[in-house]
């Protein structure tokens, strides 16, 4: 279903022909569907894809918008200057699209929502955050440490970025990965109880499976090396395995980066992620990754990198955006079928009970 954007009138039509949704799609226990825009609107659309209410607009910074988050109560999170601001802060909605609060206090570039309520987020590149879920008003902050082989000593500005977004264990442990390839262990009141140093200089975001063991991929935008890690960690920051792919050189240059994507896991707990390895704008050996306890499955060719956590039904069917397209396998890596959008799927698609498959590219498509 394509959902006609309701824009302000005082959107030049430039303006509005750049609009399109910014982070992962979120999804209400009654099934209601929420997303932002670049253009600062939160969206809130029927399962049938009917529109059930817009706020917010006149955005102009196109890395000011991200996903929604939604509470246990059904409260609707929208961090870092969205929804009819353009400043700094966080804005929390009702589920009926009335404002519940604002408060700049809690500027989180990143966001999770702990076993308690309270959300925790990045602010500034250096800091970590936890923010009261009533109102907003903040609760700890902790400054990421300077870098010592750094003369300047400003490299913790440069701490945090677009792949530090936190994830919560069950016990309400906090973990956050850095740019420098460092995963943070947090106890729920802001206290360091651990860190691991991966091989490579970033992380992607960190995944937990069912008995809290914590996987990690790196990546890295230079040398020294160019391979692609997997971590297995306990929960309490010891090395389980780790699995490493040499990656093909590209060409004859230096490749600009490696990436992996968040892993997401089969039923029968192998893990699934994309790994790739670019350069000069082009990723010619990206694929997708079947490892299961350190070891190496199967892997199946995409046609460009995997950006975002792919989907797995309970039959480990693999859904996963590739550039354009979103490619289906099946649990031993045999394509299925794939479906062409007209532009990049970089959100991780969702899958819910009934089938139904939701993917975010140029329009919203619920696909069957």
């Amino acid at each position: 279903y394509e959902v006609q954007h309701k824009l302000n009138d005082e959107l030049s039509e430039e303006q509005a022909s750049k609009d399109y949704q910014m982070g992962d799609t979120a999804i209400a226990s009654d099934g209601t569907i929420y997303f932002t825009t670049v253009q600062g609107f939160l969206y809130a659309l029927t399962p049938q894809g009917q529109l059930k209410w817009v706020v917010g607009g006149r955005n102009t910074r196109e890395d000011a918008c991200l996903g929604p988050k939604i509470g246990n109560n059904g409260t609707i999170y929208v961090p870092n200057s969205v929804c009819g601001t353009n400043h700094t802060g966080m804005k929390a909605f009702n589920p009926n699209g009335s404002l519940k609060w604002e408060s700049e206090d809690a500027f989180l570039e990143t966001m999770a929502i702990g076993t308690d309520g309270t959300l925790y987020g990045t602010y500034a590149g250096r800091y970590l955050l936890a923010a009261d879920p009533n109102n907003g008003k903040l609760k700890w902050q902790w400054e990421c440490p300077m870098d010592p082989t750094d003369p300047g000593h400003k490299l913790n500005l440069n701490c945090f970025g677009e792949n530090s977004s936190p994830n919560v264990g069950k016990d309400g442990t906090l973990y956050v990965p850095n740019m420098r390839g460092n995963l943070y262990a947090f106890s729920p009141n802001g206290q360091l109880k651990w860190t691991f140093k991966t091989q490579n200089m970033k992380s992607s975001y960190p995944t937990l499976d069912k008995n809290g063991t914590i996987y990690i991929g790196d990546h890295w935008t230079s040398a020294p090396t160019y391979d692609a890690f997997i971590y297995a960690l306990s929960p309490e920051g010891k090395l389980k395995w780790k699995y490493e792919e040499i990656l093909p050189q590209y060409h004859e240059d230096p490749p600009v980066r490696a990436w992996t994507s968040p892993p997401t896991f089969m039923p029968d707990g192998t893990l699934v992620l994309g790994i790739a390895r670019c350069g000069a704008g082009n990723c010619p050996h990206p694929s997708l990754y079947a490892i299961k306890e350190g070891k190496f499955l199967w892997k199946t060719k995409t046609g460009y990198d995997i950006e975002a956590t792919p989907a797995v039904d309970k039959n480990g069917t693999v859904y996963a955006g590739s550039g354009s397209l979103l490619w289906v396998f099946d649990k031993t890596g045999k394509r299925l079928w794939r479906f062409k959008s007209h532009y990049f799927i970089s959100h991780s698609p969702v899958l819910m009970q009934d089938g139904t498959l939701y993917v975010v590219s140029d329009k919203f498509y619920a696909l069957k």
